[in-house]
């Protein structure tokens, strides 16, 4: 960000996706949603807008890795050497509630703002290593009660092997109590 002088994390739309009004309006407004929530376990973002065609938005950089590499370095090894964690031992369990309870904390705080993420998951999780504060990311899924939806009502959106069975089941009806 020339303008600001920082660092930044740019999404942009694929250019064969921008040609769909639709598609157009579902990423602005993922901006849109994202820009109005203000919490330290949530990812920031600064700006959007649709330059020589482009659909893009700014936001925080966060220098960091998703919690499924950690959770995929437990697998494999029982130990993060990054983070110079045992799996199991009190310092990881602890850790593992800190990570839980921080992401918990950001995602009341988008309830709060009438925010369902829709698609949490590890992948969507970054451990900032500057910080070590969890960041939640994408809401490229997400609906705001109080904001036009663009997609049919109570179409199913999600990972699945993350979805609750109640997001599954009844799409229109899908709140917080489901992220």
């Amino acid at each position: 960000d020339a303008h600001l002088d920082r660092t930044v994390a740019l999404k942009v739309m694929a250019p064969h996706l921008s040609s769909s009004e639709a598609v157009l309006r579902r990423f602005l407004q993922e901006a849109g949603i994202s820009g109005n929530l203000d919490h330290p376990n949530l990812a920031k973002v600064f700006d959007r807008g649709v330059t020589e065609g482009l659909a893009w938005y700014s936001m925080e950089w966060i220098d960091g890795r998703p919690i499924s590499a950690v959770i995929e370095s437990m697998h494999l090894a029982r130990r993060d050497d990054e983070l110079g964690l045992e799996f199991g031992s009190k310092r990881y369990v602890d850790w593992v509630l800190e990570q839980t309870l921080a992401t918990a904390q950001g995602l009341a705080h988008a309830h709060q703002q009438c925010v369902v993420h829709r698609d949490v998951k590890p992948l969507n999780m970054l451990l900032d290593r500057k910080h070590g504060t969890i960041k939640l990311i994408d809401f490229g899924l997400a609906v705001a009660t109080d904001v036009t939806r663009y997609t049919q009502q109570g179409e199913v959106f999600g990972t699945i092997a993350y979805m609750a069975p109640e997001q599954a089941r009844n799409a229109k009806h899908v709140d917080g109590r489901c992220d």
